[in-house]
């Protein structure tokens, strides 16, 4: 997950819990931990699933 797919998690979601625990830096996306602690919100997996899918598919 990108900073991008947490964002977009994050504007399609109704809800969110707020997030927990230490930061910990993502080596595939440098600025998803900064950006997650900057926004305090949890996003799950689930919610941008197409987005990832797609990813994985080489079609984003």
């Amino acid at each position: 997950m990108s900073a991008a797919d947490y964002l977009a998690g994050v504007r399609g979601a109704d809800r969110h819990l707020p997030l927990k625990g230490k930061e910990s830096p993502s080596p595939w996306a440098r600025d998803l931990a900064t950006t997650m602690a900057e926004t305090g919100l949890v996003v799950s997996e689930e919610t941008v699933a197409d987005r990832l899918l797609a990813d994985l598919r080489g079609a984003s």
